[in-house]
């Protein structure tokens, strides 16, 4: 999965984000996904930059540029549990919001 992340640098965190799967990416494969993934992008991409808190954000930007916990937590000087509360944390933040995009039509959702 992160060397996905590697190979895929030049896109923005959200759209990392939104291919992740359990493989490590998903593919659009019907006209109708890849509209609510153009939809869903932006408005995650606003997500993670007004709501997540700054330190979960930071944690999240390494960890998506393929860096481990451990490197994580060297990089931002905090311990490794800290590191992956944040990353839990920032996660669990995302999973929560996605939820509710998916539960609402995407035009009447109002942005972060």
């Amino acid at each position: 999965m992160f060397d996905y992340f590697r190979r895929q640098s030049s896109q923005s965190l959200a759209d990392k984000l939104i291919r992740i799967d359990e493989e490590g990416s998903s593919q659009v494969s019907t006209p109708e996904q890849e509209v609510s993934s153009n939809e869903v992008v932006p408005l995650l991409r606003e997500y993670i930059r007004g709501s997540l808190r700054k330190a979960d954000r930071e944690a999240l930007e390494l960890s998506a540029q393929g860096y481990s916990p451990r490197e994580v937590s060297t990089r931002l000087g905090i311990s490794e549990e800290a590191a992956r509360q944040r990353l839990c944390r920032a996660r669990r933040e995302i999973n929560t919001y996605l939820k509710q995009l998916s539960s609402q039509d995407l035009q009447d959702l109002p942005t972060p």
